[in-house]
């Protein structure tokens, strides 16, 4: 983003993303074990330094037991704004109701822009409430917490089958302690770089996963009629542990033609459960 108004906007959007963190009770290091994205990425979005990706976003309010639909829409307000605002109108009347999962208030925003408006009463629903560490509806004491913890711990994953392609598969609960996924097909290479073909019959997705490997690889997964998924070793801190690509959304029957692929130096290596 650029510019004093479009900084402010971020910082606040950061403050959230900063909430929901707390509430996950995780650290960065735990935060990008159970994500896609890296301990310093984290710590950038976190920091308001730079906008996260959507798919961030939406795996941040699931492990922190949110539904995301709210926080979404605060992320569009901003990266629109971070667009210059393009298609953002003026506000002449108050702005509507904001929910933010179990914590909805009714606040009505007065005069400014549609982007600052919505995301001041976002802000205030979201951490106002919390200020007084009470047990209600909005606050964020010892029965807040419970209750998102409690939402946290549910068995159900948080998609199925084509809702779940281009999502993370630790975030959705597509893969947890209790439903491990099924490694379909494992290649190993120089230096301890392993690559595995995953899948989880609960969601019906597959994805790919990169352990130790240098950065700059990249993993990537092919399905049929999916658009191909990668994610990248950005960092020592990602060559440390290991990288997974998003999930795409498989048929049974066609889980043999599902490729795995890493990319070392411009040279791909794939292979499939059928190799």
């Amino acid at each position: 983003m650029t510019g004093a108004g479009g900084a402010r906007e971020r910082e606040q959007l950061a403050a959230v993303l900063r909430e929901l963190r707390d509430d996950t009770g995780l650290s960065l290091n735990a935060l990008a074990a159970k994500t896609a994205y890296s301990k310093s990425s984290w710590a950038r979005y976190l920091g308001g330094r730079s906008l996260p990706p959507r798919h961030a976003v939406e795996a941040l309010c699931l492990l922190a037991g949110r539904e995301p639909g709210g926080v979404l829409a605060l992320y569009e307000l901003v990266r629109g704004a971070s667009r210059g605002g393009a298609g953002v109108r003026r506000a002449s009347a108050p702005a509507g109701p904001v929910s933010v999962g179990r914590r909805s208030r009714r606040i009505w925003a007065v005069a400014g822009s549609v982007v600052a408006a919505a995301v001041g009463v976002y802000v205030w629903s979201l951490l106002g409430t919390g200020a007084t560490g009470g047990t209600g509806t909005g606050g964020t004491g010892a029965g807040g917490r419970g209750a998102v913890a409690g939402a946290r711990e549910g068995h159900a994953p948080g998609c199925l089958a084509d809702s779940c392609t281009g999502r993370d598969a630790e975030a959705l609960r597509c893969s947890t302690a209790t439903h491990q996924p099924v490694v379909l097909a494992e290649r190993r290479y120089a230096d301890g770089v392993v690559v595995k073909l995953r899948h989880s019959e609960r969601c019906g997705t597959v994805w790919a996963r990169i352990d130790r490997g240098a950065v700059g690889d990249r993993v990537e997964l092919h399905a049929p009629e999916a658009k191909a998924q990668r994610r990248e070793v950005q960092d020592d801190f990602d060559a440390r542990g290991s990288v997974s690509t998003p999930m795409a959304f498989v048929r049974s029957a066609d889980l043999s033609e599902v490729r795995a692929c890493l990319v070392h130096e411009r040279q791909r290596s794939c292979f499939g459960s059928a190799d």
